[in-house]
């Protein structure tokens, strides 16, 4: 499962005669790793700068939650060793500290739910409770603008993968695993309008029916045709729409992998994989995977392939985001040290690899922006 994806847009610029230059906000991203270092990418031109979070003293930096592109704030969550964690704001063009939200969570484990239209935030984290007794999840919403707690929301729902249709009115959360379920919630009321059973919809003849990935209201749903758990996968998988109940046509690939939809919900990307075993006590055992270097590109309205791109991956690789303009993936995979890491720019449009481009760390996240 994979968690929201941060929506930006691409725009050039417009020169005038016999008036001043306008330049209009280009596409960057940021390559997050830990102890604040930062790599900043111009995804036009795969240039990268470095760059360094000022994190609080005391504390390590260990999840990167979200970035609010309406206000310009990168939240990450600061944890003391050993101790309680708090959410430290920052300026997502400067990188500079702002302030900490005035919550405290006994875990790292915390999400956040921006507002499409930059008016506020939820965020889910857990309490204290007596001793050292956790004191369950909690939501607060917060005013996105003054950074300020409005209320908690008395009332809880899984927030791991959760996304907020295009007007903002509802609030998609979906649950995977054996009680793997869909929920439309109201996002002023955060009632749940439409609850879906989604093991009501996957077979029960297979070796497992699982959740790979969610986009706008649509998610990928695979099937694990092998028979035994010592085989490597051999995935079917079909898109869901949980907002209407439609499903598209089902993809057979005989593959394993990672799935993940497109930005635009119209293409399935899987990245093909092999299983890493080792011999022990007379026993395969699973110590891992590696990337084959190979991405399989579906059409979800037919279900066919439309293409197969193959490029120089080592070790276990994951995609690391799409361009929000939809034409660019960006692939991690093991640099050629155990503390360097390979990003391989991949144009899905025109199905080429354009260039890799090396980390010299390995990053936690991979956020898009404008400036």
């Amino acid at each position: 499962m994979k968690l929201i994806r941060l929506a930006s847009t691409v725009l050039g610029f417009f020169l005038f005669l016999a008036a001043p230059q306008h330049t209009i906000a280009k596409t960057y991203a940021y390559f997050i790793g830990s102890e604040g270092g930062v790599a900043k990418l111009d995804t036009d031109t795969n240039t990268i700068a470095s760059l360094k979070l000022k994190i609080p003293t005391n504390v390590s930096m260990d999840a990167v939650l979200a970035a609010d592109t309406v206000n310009n704030h990168l939240f990450i969550a600061h944890c003391v060793r050993l101790g309680p964690c708090k959410v430290g704001v920052y300026s997502l063009k400067t990188l500079d500290f702002i302030k900490e939200l005035s919550l405290v969570s006994s875990r790292a484990d915390i999400q956040m739910l921006i507002y499409p239209d930059g008016s506020g935030f939820l965020i889910n984290y857990l309490l204290a409770g007596s001793g050292d007794k956790e004191g369950g999840y909690t939501i607060d919403l917060y005013d996105a603008k003054t950074l300020v707690e409005k209320r908690n929301l008395q009332t809880f729902f899984g927030m791991k993968e959760v996304m907020f249709s295009a007007d903002g009115k509802k609030i998609y959360s979906v649950i995977g695993g054996d009680d793997a379920r869909a929920d439309i919630i109201d996002s002023t009321t955060f009632q749940v309008l439409t609850s879906r059973d989604l093991t009501q919809i996957w077979r029960k003849d297979v070796f497992v029916s699982d959740i790979e990935d969610f986009v706008n209201g649509k998610i990928v749903i695979s099937e694990d045709l092998k028979t035994e758990r010592s085989l490597p996968d051999k995935l079917d998988f079909y898109v869901y729409d949980i907002v209407t109940g439609a499903t598209s046509p089902k993809i057979s690939t005989g593959l394993q992998g990672n799935l993940m939809l497109h930005v635009d919900g119209a293409r399935i990307i899987l990245d093909e994989t092999q299983d890493i075993r080792q011999a022990l006590g007379g026993k395969s055992r699973y110590i891992g995977y590696r990337s084959l270097g190979r991405m399989h590109i579906y059409d979800v309205a037919t279900g066919k392939e439309l293409r197969t791109i193959s490029f120089k991956a080592q070790g276990r690789g994951n995609i690391r985001g799409i361009r929000p303009a939809g034409d660019r993936l960006y692939y991690e995979s093991e640099g050629l040290t155990k503390d360097t890491t390979n990003i391989t720019v991949i144009d899905i449009k025109n199905y080429q690899v354009l260039t890799t481009i090396s980390l010299p760390f390995k990053p936690l996240t991979m956020i898009f922006f404008e400036q």
